[in-house]
């Protein structure tokens, strides 16, 4: 008889993944993509599951927006960071990976993901970075359409940049600041603008009636006047 069995090991590795991934509030559809499980059995260990210092799973679609990793300084610093952990964890593959929203996904590749995570969120536990946007930007960096690491021309130092983007050789903390914009001319002038209301209308509407009731006045006072005479 042995002591050891080796057969229900892969089956304990994605539940361990998926209770893994949900306590970093991972949606139900990515844990279903990264171990194999149906939506069913994750359905069950999202509800069963509890723990005080799970993070609450968003609803909808996993984000799939590689700006966001671009959009403030902030995020673009931890980006960073995350991508080099990523690399020594062995997350993201040394070749390029085209299909790799769908080939990237598995048990070997999720607890390399997770073990990154878990050593960024040690590093940073205020991080910017949810797991689910950490996943997107391990994927683009696996796949090298749109994000890649490149070296920044004036520090040197890594940073990720788009690869669509024009002029981007430098890192967010050498960039110079955006130009202040000068505030819009108006295409019509104030007086023009008035014209336009409504109410410019009415008084004029009230002069004239003003006026025509006047004219009134006047013609019935020269009828009188005439039958005196």
């Amino acid at each position: 008889m042995r002591l050891f069995d080796n057969r229900y090991e892969p089956h304990q590795r994605k539940y361990t993944l998926a209770l893994s991934m949900i306590e970093r509030g991972a949606r139900i559809r990515t844990v279903t993509q990264w171990t194999g499980l149906s939506k069913y059995c994750v359905q069950n260990l999202t509800r069963s599951y509890g723990s005080k210092t799970r993070i609450p799973c968003n609803r909808g679609r996993s984000p799939s927006k590689p700006a966001y990793f671009l959009k403030s300084l902030d995020v673009a610093r931890e980006s960073v960071a995350l991508a080099y952990i990523a690399l020594q964890c062995q997350a993201i593959p040394a070749a390029v990976v085209p299909d790799a929203r769908t080939s990237l996904p598995g048990i070997d590749r999720g607890e390399r993901v997770m073990d990154a995570f878990e050593v960024y969120r040690a590093l940073l536990p205020e991080g910017l970075i949810s797991l689910e946007y950490a996943i997107l930007l391990i994927i683009e960096l696996a796949e090298r359409s749109a994000l890649i690491l490149a070296r920044c021309r004036s520090c040197h130092d890594v940073m990720v940049a788009d690869r669509l983007a024009l002029h981007q050789e430098l890192c967010p903390l050498c960039r110079p600041p955006p130009r202040a914009s000068l505030p819009a001319r108006p295409t019509e002038r104030p007086r023009a603008l008035l014209r336009q209301q409504e109410f410019h209308e009415g008084v004029e509407e009230d002069n004239a009636d003003s006026t025509r009731d006047g004219h009134d006045e006047n013609d019935a006072d020269r009828e009188m006047a005439r039958g005196h005479e």
